[in-house]
């Protein structure tokens, strides 16, 4: 079993950096810790093969956090994450006998390799049809959308999909849903909806929604353009929000979403032509 812990202040990046590695398979054990001052709790208590770090972070900051791990776990290799590299800050990473720095943005394919390769392991592990399902393919700033309106509507899970039906980005418990057998359904219901709805008016850019009520949960959908899909499910209860306000909460997401994904150059996915 190979341990790796991941350091960041910002959990939604914390989060992305895990799901990441889950591909890598169950012989890989990722804790995570928001600050270095719990990082050095996390070394005081288990053994690591890798600690991977952000540099900026309150308190203890990366380089502070390197110094103790060739204290306390001198043989962990170490991989430093910073969005403000400098070579004065490479320098002095190199010092503290860094495996490798990488600069964020992170390009998550690279992440992996660097981390199977630090670790021995085989860099080829990952296929690319599962480079294209994996959920971190979105940048960090997408995750944030989703945590704030999975917060905002008290949902179990949020989770954004492309027309085929692979997962960019979720959020939240996902425990015992067939996420690829929903996404691609939904997908495909869309699709129909949107050329049922252009026969009407040829407007290839409208919102579509969808809405499933069960005993258990609530299932909400939201076209966002014509190449992705924002997907809800939402536990049923007595303080379950309203209809109303999750497609207010949803839609008002969706378009942010599509500020991104369609207007943004340094999307991961171009829009098709039609």
């Amino acid at each position: 079993m190979k341990r790796i812990l991941i350091v960041d202040d910002e959990e939604s990046i914390l989060m992305v950096l895990k799901k990441s590695l889950t591909l890598l398979g169950e012989d890989y054990q990722v804790d995570t810790a928001t600050s270095g001052e719990e990082a050095i709790n996390h070394l005081h208590q288990s053994n690591f093969d890798l600690v991977i770090t952000d540099y900026l972070m309150a308190g203890l900051d990366g380089l502070e956090l390197m110094a103790e791990v060739r204290v306390l776990q001198p043989n962990a290799r170490i991989i430093m994450v910073s969005a403000y590299g400098t070579d004065e800050l490479e320098t002095e990473a190199n010092g503290l006998q860094v495996y490798r720095y990488i600069e964020k943005p992170i390009e998550i394919d690279k992440f992996r390799r660097v981390v199977q390769e630090a670790l021995g392991g085989d860099s080829q592990l990952i296929s690319p049809a599962n480079q294209t399902a994996e959920p971190a393919q979105l940048p960090f700033e997408h995750i944030d959308l989703l945590l704030q309106l999975q917060q905002e509507v008290s949902a179990r899970c949020v989770l954004v999909a492309d027309k085929a039906g692979h997962i960019l980005a979720q959020t939240g418990d996902l425990n015992e849903l067939k996420t690829d057998v929903l996404t691609k359904s939904l997908t495909e219901g869309f699709d129909k909806l949107l050329q049922a709805g252009c026969t009407i008016d040829n407007d290839f850019e409208a919102v579509n929604l969808a809405y499933r009520e069960s005993k258990l949960h609530n299932l909400y959908a939201v076209s966002v353009g014509q190449d992705f899909l924002l997907v809800l499910v939402i536990d049923r209860g007595d303080y379950s929000n309203r209809l109303g306000t999750v497609w207010f909460y949803a839609r008002q997401t969706g378009v942010a979403l599509k500020k991104h994904l369609i207007a943004s150059d340094s999307r991961p996915y171009k829009k098709s032509s039609k």
